[in-house]
């Protein structure tokens, strides 16, 4: 976080993270816009929609965006599990499917209004199921090195490690391996 422009993220956060809120604020853009003009790569996430002045930035090459996509049905249950498993917090209000689906059509606004810019699609399955071609599409879009086989290999087990589900789907990726509530 010390290295990121001032403003750039949300102060209280540990991880490089913009909140909604941020994405409509002309400073944030000032900020980034600044930062563009000195570059480094940094990555900063955030769940707002893109603002017309950063869809800009993103258009002329001045900054870079990611935009994560999932299939909704897999959504739908990932927001379920999760509203089982929490109790307070983001997800404690997803009791029920038509809950879960309301939690889709709001995000889904979010993500259209990046879909019409320069930024890359980072599509789950793609990300989980085939991590080389997708860091093979990533590196290319950041004008990168493509990784090797054996950085490929270092970054998925790390991946693996630290993800909470330990990544079942990807190790059982065919549903006759999971039980029912796992499916």
């Amino acid at each position: 976080q010390s290295e990121l422009p001032p403003g750039a993220v949300d102060e209280e956060r540990v991880q490089n993270f913009a909140g909604k809120w941020l994405a409509r604020s002309e400073s944030w853009l000032d900020t980034l816009e600044a930062h563009a003009e000195h570059p480094r790569l940094i990555a900063i996430k955030s769940q707002g929609s893109c603002h017309p002045r950063l869809h800009h930035l993103i258009e002329v090459g001045k900054v870079r965006a990611l935009v994560n996509v999932r299939d909704p049905r897999d959504v739908v249950l990932a927001l379920l599990d999760a509203g089982r498993r929490n109790q307070r917090g983001a997800f404690s209000g997803i009791n029920a499917p038509a809950d879960a689906l309301q939690r889709i059509h709001k995000a889904a606004s979010v993500t259209e209004s990046w879909l019409s810019t320069n930024a890359l699609i980072a599509d789950y399955d793609q990300i989980a199921f085939n991590t080389p071609r997708f860091l093979h599409r990533l590196a290319d879009y950041l004008s990168l090195d493509a990784p090797s086989t054996e950085e490929v290999r270092t970054i998925r087990a790390k991946a693996d490690a630290n993800s909470g589900t330990k990544n079942v789907m990807r190790r059982s990726r065919f549903a006759d391996a999971w039980t029912l509530r796992q499916a």
